[in-house]
């Protein structure tokens, strides 16, 4: 009898047993991993935007604030902004160096987030200064951009000033104010219909006016325009002829620079800080 009872208890706490284990190795139906969930961010909300970037192992993965961290290789590969999720890709082009001597550069050619593909193509001339952005394509829409070759005194002899831009047949031209920085943007016929307002940045050992808001002439007055389609958003070089990242809010000025605190993107890697470039 006591054998018995003893083997009933013996097949009931192996039962208990067994369930409990299949009670840990069961997630909730309902549970999503964190790369489930920064995919989802990133998921695209156009068909052609089915190669929307989304969250890989945190390989490489470094903090830089408490909003910010970034998959880093030897330049940005990924931004992780608050629930936001950007890719970055680059091209490598080669121009001519001192002493005549070849030099490969790596060049920002494109931006992936939920919203756009941003293709981003080069004009890469014999030397260093002939480097800049030729044309820019928003989702396949392409824009393509107009320079002038300016002589000034220095060793080069020449600048490349950019004048303004073509988009869907249309040519506007940029205004700039006395300091370089482009101000407005004028379609074919004259007219100005975009504005760009400057501010001061909040961090003193930054030297360069801000991107703060972009206008657009309702009228009877110039307002915010937050379109993403409007063409003064479209066009993404502002200031000195820096690239903007709007959907980040961040600029490229060798660095990037995050517009929402005014600091560079840093981190640390080996005890030592490093320029997120």
């Amino acid at each position: 009898m006591k054998k018995k009872i003893l083997c009933v208890a013996v097949i009931a706490l192996l039962v208990t047993a067994c369930a409990g284990k299949e009670g840990i190795s069961q997630a909730p139906s309902d549970s999503v991993s964190i790369y489930e969930t920064s995919s989802s961010v990133a998921a695209t909300e156009k068909e052609s935007l089915s190669s929307a970037p989304t969250l890989t192992p945190p390989d490489n993965i470094y903090y830089i604030n408490e909003n910010i961290s970034a998959k880093i290789g030897d330049r940005l590969e990924e931004l992780y902004k608050g629930d936001k999720v950007t890719t970055y890709e680059y091209e490598t082009y080669e121009y001519m160096g001192a002493f005549s001597k070849p030099v490969q550069t790596k060049e920002l050619s494109r931006i992936m987030n939920e919203n756009e593909i941003i293709d981003i193509i080069w004009n890469v001339g014999i030397l260093n200064t002939d480097n800049h952005i030729s044309r820019i394509a928003i989702n396949g829409k392409e824009m393509t951009y107009l320079y002038e070759k300016e002589e000034i005194k220095s060793a080069m002899g020449y600048v490349w000033k950019l004048r303004g831009f073509t988009y869907e047949g249309r040519e506007y031209t940029f205004e700039n104010d006395e300091s370089g920085y482009i101000t407005a943007i004028s379609d074919d016929n004259g007219e100005c219909i975009a504005r760009y307002v400057y501010r001061e940045p909040r961090d003193k050992d930054i030297s360069i006016k801000l991107i703060d808001k972009v206008l657009s002439y309702n009228g009877t007055e110039w307002v915010v325009n937050t379109d993403r389609d409007f063409i003064g958003n479209l066009n993404r070089i502002v200031g000195y002829n820096d690239f903007y990242d709007s959907y980040n809010n961040m600029l490229k000025v060798g660095g990037w620079l995050d517009l929402d605190t005014d600091t560079y993107l840093q981190y640390k890697k080996g005890g030592n800080e490093y320029s997120v470039s």
